[in-house]
């Protein structure tokens, strides 16, 4: 369960981060982190799409899918009330949708999370515990439910192991963070003819109509977080990172975003930014 505008998504901590989008300005969303105790998968380069889950677990992995997309899509801590409650009552369904054909690797810990949601509400957003099944989850759903993945790694300044290319359908990037700073993974298609590079230096509304937003996933030093990204149409998209040069905590760069100061570069402008294609896939 990951992630953002983030991301969107890492899994699955909630708290309140600052996203500095296409344009370069910063806003404050909710995106789900990863906890320190994620695990790590391992896996390398991509993992192209049609490997398909098994008969066994296929319906839990497009319900499991269909929860990550939509707990990208947490609403703000300052939301009305009932828009939260709302939100909270589709995702317990879903997640119960998936505890009744969740397969044993993981049965104990979605029927933990349906079970946290069901008695705890919107709260359970919030909790810890909930992180740390989510990771066990994400970890069994990269490996075995036939998702098209890619492990990249995230340093100063710069992406590995993110493809050149990949297929439509639904994508999985196993996020991991080996630098000294907090980073983020924010994918958007490209409508035009500009390169990434070229999009990102547009003035703000310029920007923001240049692509089609995606997917966004932070994570923090030595934390490792799944990205959920529903590749629907073939072209080229881009990934970057709009943390500022120098952010080695989150919350004081929230503080900074609320008092109006901060004026350091984006990662972006060290060169963390990456286009790649999407073809459509042949299954």
């Amino acid at each position: 369960m990951t992630r953002t505008p983030g991301d969107r998504h890492g899994a699955v901590a909630s708290r309140l981060v600052p996203e500095r989008l296409w344009g370069g300005r910063l806003r404050t969303i909710r995106v789900l982190v990863g906890a320190a105790a994620m695990l790590a998968v391992g896996a390398v380069g991509a993992v192209p799409a049609g490997a398909g889950p098994t008969a066994d677990n296929a319906e839990f992995c497009d319900l499991y899918f269909e929860v990550s997309q939509l707990f990208a899509e947490a609403p703000d801590p300052d939301a009305d009330p009932l828009d939260v409650e709302e939100f909270v009552a589709e995702l317990a369904n879903l997640i119960s949708q998936a505890e009744a054909v969740a397969p044993p690797e993981v049965a104990a810990q979605v029927a933990a999370a349906a079970e946290k949601l069901r008695t705890t509400g919107a709260a359970a957003l919030e909790d810890p515990e909930l992180a740390e099944i989510g990771a066990v989850i994400d970890a069994y759903a990269f490996e075995a439910c036939g998702y098209q993945t890619a492990s990249v790694t995230a340093t100063e300044y710069e992406f590995d192991g993110l493809p050149k290319k990949l297929e439509t359908g639904p994508t999985v990037i196993e996020l991991t963070n080996d630098g000294e700073e907090v980073h983020e993974i924010a994918v958007a298609r490209i409508k035009g003819d500009r390169t990434i590079a070229e999009v990102v230096e547009l003035p703000e509304h310029e920007s923001e109509e240049a692509v089609a937003f995606v997917a966004h996933g932070l994570a923090n030093q030595g934390d490792t977080s799944y990205v959920y990204l529903d590749l629907k149409k073939a072209g080229r998209y881009g990934a970057v990172c709009f943390i500022p040069v120098g952010t080695t905590d989150l919350a004081a760069l929230e503080e900074e975003d609320h008092s109006g100061g901060g004026d350091a570069e984006p990662h972006s402008a060290e060169g963390m930014l990456q286009g790649f294609k999407v073809k459509k896939a042949k299954r």
